[in-house]
C-alpha cells in the first residue's frame, strides 16, 4: 500500500471512529454489527496467522470449544487523537487473567500494520515494545496484507467480536469508549457462563436514538466508498 492510500485509510478513521463513538454510546447494548458481511448469530471464518515471535498460531481451533475474544488493533500514529486500541487491549487484557485459566477464555489481539506490504523489523519491535510496556499476556498476531481484516470487513480500529462456547459470534463493538467498560464487561461474563441479573428489554431501549442509528450507516456507506 502506497503512503496515499495509507494516508486515506488513516484519515477514514479519524471520520469515522467518532461516528461510531457517538453511535454506540446509544447502541451498544444492542445488537450491533462493526463488521461488513458478518453479524451477530454467524459462523466466525478461520483465523490462523503469525505471532510477534513468527510463530504460527490456529485461532479457528478454539471455535466450539471454548469463548473467545478476537481484537483488531493498531498504533496510535496521531497524539492528537485517543488511543482507544491499547484501552481496549489493557482492558481485556485484565480480563484474560481473570478468566483464562478459571473459564478457559481466549484472548487474540489482531495487528493491523501500518503499510500493507512486508511489516518492517522496526515495526515488529515497536509492537513487541508495547505490548511489553502493557503486559499483555494473551497472543498478538501480525495482519499481513490486512488478510484477515478484510476477510472479518472490519469498519473500524478497534473492533472486538465475542465468541460464544457453541462457535458464535455473539457480541461485534466498534471502538472502545469510555461508555464500553460496563457493557463489555457484563458480555464477557456472559460469554464465560457468570450469571448477572437481567436487564429488561425495555430498560435497555431507553435512551437510544434513531439518529445515532443514521449515523451509524452513515459510517459504514462510507467505509465502502
Amino acid at each position: 500500500m502506497n503512503k496515499d492510500k495509507t494516508f486515506q485509510r488513516r484519515t477514514l478513521n479519524l471520520i469515522i471512529i467518532p461516528l461510531f463513538i457517538i453511535a454506540s454510546l446509544f447502541l451498544m447494548p444492542a445488537n450491533s454489527c462493526a463488521l461488513i458481511g458478518l453479524a451477530e448469530g454467524d459462523l466466525p471464518k478461520d483465523i490462523e496467522l503469525r505471532d510477534v515471535d513468527g510463530g504460527t498460531v490456529n485461532v479457528a481451533k478454539h471455535f466450539g470449544k471454548s469463548p473467545v475474544i478476537i481484537v483488531f488493533w493498531e498504533q496510535n500514529l496521531s497524539n492528537s487523537f485517543l488511543n482507544y486500541s491499547l484501552d481496549v487491549m489493557r482492558f481485556l487484557n485484565e480480563n484474560y487473567e481473570k478468566y483464562h485459566e478459571s473459564t478457559g477464555l481466549e484472548i487474540f489481539g489482531i495487528y493491523t500494520p501500518v503499510e500493507e506490504d512486508a511489516i518492517p523489523a522496526s515495526e515488529f519491535a515497536t509492537v513487541r515494545n508495547l505490548i511489553k510496556i502493557n503486559k499483555i499476556k494473551f497472543p498478538v498476531l501480525m495482519d499481513k496484507g490486512f488478510e484477515i481484516f478484510r476477510e472479518y470487513g472490519v469498519v473500524a480500529l478497534p473492533s472486538t467480536i465475542m465468541i460464544n462456547k457453541n462457535g458464535k459470534i455473539e457480541f461485534i463493538y466498534p471502538s472502545f469508549p469510555l461508555a464500553a467498560k460496563k457493557v463489555f464487561a457484563e458480555n464477557i461474563e456472559t460469554l464465560v457462563g457468570i450469571a448477572r441479573p437481567v436487564i429488561e428489554a425495555a430498560e435497555e431501549k431507553k435512551g437510544r436514538d434513531t439518529k445515532a442509528r443514521r449515523l451509524y450507516h452513515y459510517a459504514l456507506q462510507m467505509y465502502k466508498k
